[in-house]
């Protein structure tokens, strides 16, 4: 056990990451008493506007990296991107917590699938490809339908493929697109006496998570089964397989074999240095096109189900000696059994829902790890969904209009557009003058931020809300549109989190509704009703 210091409020915690979990993680930590300080390529990233003070920098500027920890007393993360190199220069003069040696592990993830079945713990059938005919060898191998994912990099569909898929009507990796919630589905998951029985384990097996063999490598003698269960009539062509070495930017990756799925979940685990745990409940997430759609906390799942995948989350913590929080994300394939899909050691999209369903949130209980002080209840309070908003929301074509309203809003064409690039290139970060419109407390010291160099676009009187990122002028094609949120939030139990990102675009993350209900299943009805007004 770790002798740690406690570290109190008025402390200074640095962020590696000023995204929106950044800047959710910094919000919970202010409201605690403490500073923040971030690191963050981007000069107008969501952290920006809710810090003392943001270092514009890459991921792998070890020099900025250990400038931002000499004004720190701990220093933690949101991204897996930050290099090592920065990580380790960052520990000379501060706490990471995270560790180095962690985080290494995780963010390459030949490195983490080997990790995981080399200490036991269940992961599918998965082979690490380097280049283009390892890759064809694979899917082979894997029996025809694989999903490929980039070894470092990617999220949210991102550096990532997926062959064998042609004759299908869709993928064992995910639930059936859906609006609305399935009865029949609904059902299963909160049936006991379901399909969810206790997987079976062969007896004297040395871990109850040990995988039956290497995964790196998939037996000869397997390989038939392999092709059988997954349709031997299954064809790659050449473009689709180098499409999928496309997505793995030519580079290396994971190939694993596709699953017949029931659900993803995921679990939340915190541990404190001083080697307290707290284990959240588990979320159910519903993924469309490779990110995330919805999520529900708690998940309808059987006790016995439940307390497995807690147990074998809380298992990884203890193995890797966590220090922070760690997302671990599971599979629950249809014969009732638990796979570990993927680990995130930062605050993770599934349980945003955390800060209504339970007592702790996962952005104030990653304070509270890396602060080594007591952990808080992660007990739920009231069921919670979320549904994520995407760029999409802005980006459909806003509703006719005949002519141009006679309003403060309207400016001409031009300067809109000139204001809308400048906010979104690299050299357009938020001054201090922006202070004194910042929503949040006006004692924010915003001119510490470390880039000075940038000017604020100026914004005539009355101007639109960032989030109406283009001019209502008429034009011949789609503009992005104020999303009509007065009806969202017309929905009893909804409210909207907005992480003031300036620009949408197709799949970026720009916020997310969150709704509460008397059960998970009124929940997620209710916030996929407020999305459905946007």
């Amino acid at each position: 056990m770790s002798q740690s210091p406690t570290l109190l409020p008025g402390a200074t915690i640095g962020i590696f990451g000023g995204g929106q979990l950044g800047r959710l993680t910094a919000m919970a930590a202010r409201t605690m008493g403490y500073r923040i300080h971030v690191l963050d390529p981007d000069p107008g990233c969501p952290a920006r506007f809710v810090v003392d003070q943001c270092v514009e920098a890459a991921w792998d500027d070890a020099r900025e990296a250990a400038r931002l920890a000499r004004g720190c007393d701990v220093i933690t993360l949101e991204i897996e991107q930050i290099s090592l190199a920065s990580m380790n220069a960052a520990g000379s003069f501060a706490p990471v917590r995270p560790s180095e040696l962690m985080l290494g592990i995780i963010q390459d993830r030949i490195e983490q699938k080997n990790w995981l079945a080399r200490n036991g713990f269940p992961v599918g059938p998965f082979r690490a490809v380097r280049s283009l005919d390892e890759l064809r060898e694979a899917i082979t191998v894997l029996g025809g339908k694989c999903f490929c994912k980039s070894a470092t990099g990617g999220y949210d569909g991102r550096g990532q493929g997926k062959v064998g898929f042609r004759n299908t009507s869709e993928s064992p990796h995910s639930v059936p697109h859906s609006s609305q919630l399935h009865r029949d589905e609904w059902d299963r998951a909160t049936n006991p006496d379901a399909r969810h029985s206790e997987p079976q384990r062969s007896a004297g097996s040395e871990s109850p998570y040990l995988p039956p063999s290497s995964h790196e490598s998939v037996p000869h003698s397997s390989r038939a089964s392999l092709r059988d269960e997954w349709d031997r009539t299954t064809t790659i062509t050449e473009d689709e397989l180098r499409g999928a070495w496309e997505a793995l930017g030519q580079g290396p990756g994971i190939v694993e074999q596709a699953i017949e799925l029931d659900r993803e979940i995921s679990i939340l685990v915190a541990r404190s240095p001083r080697g307290e745990v707290k284990v959240y409940p588990a979320a159910w997430n519903h993924h469309e096109d490779q990110i995330l759609a919805w999520s529900v906390i708690p998940a309808p799942l059987p006790e016995a189900l439940a307390k497995e995948a807690r147990e074998l989350a809380s298992s990884i913590a203890d193995t890797f000696s966590l220090e922070g929080i760690l997302a671990v994300e599971l599979f629950v394939t249809k014969d009732g059994r638990i796979l570990v899909n993927e680990l995130a050691p930062r605050p993770h999209n599934s349980y945003h829902a955390s800060e209504r369903a339970c007592v702790t949130s996962q952005f104030e209980q990653l304070v509270r790890a890396v602060c080594n002080l007591p952990l808080g209840s992660p007990d739920v309070v009231q069921p919670c969904a979320i549904a994520n908003l995407l760029g999409e929301v802005w980006l459909q074509p806003a509703e006719p209009q005949t002519t141009l309203p006679e309003s403060p809003r309207t400016v001409p064409h031009s300067s809109r557009s000139d204001e809308w690039d400048r906010a979104t290139t690299p050299t357009a970060v938020i001054p201090s003058e922006r202070e004194a419109r910042v929503e949040g407390p006006p004692h924010l010291p915003l001119s510490g931020h470390s880039s000075a160099r940038h000017s604020e676009p100026q914004r005539s009187e009355g101007s639109e809300s960032r989030y109406l990122p283009s001019s209502e002028v008429a034009t011949a094609k789609p503009t992005p549109r104020a999303p009509h949120f007065d009806r969202a939030l017309a929905v009893p139990g909804v409210r909207l989190h907005l992480y003031e990102k300036l620009r949408p675009r197709k799949g970026r993350k720009m916020g997310h509704l969150s709704a509460v209900g008397s059960t998970p299943e009124e929940a997620v009805e209710l916030v996929l009703k407020a999305k459905s007004l946007l």
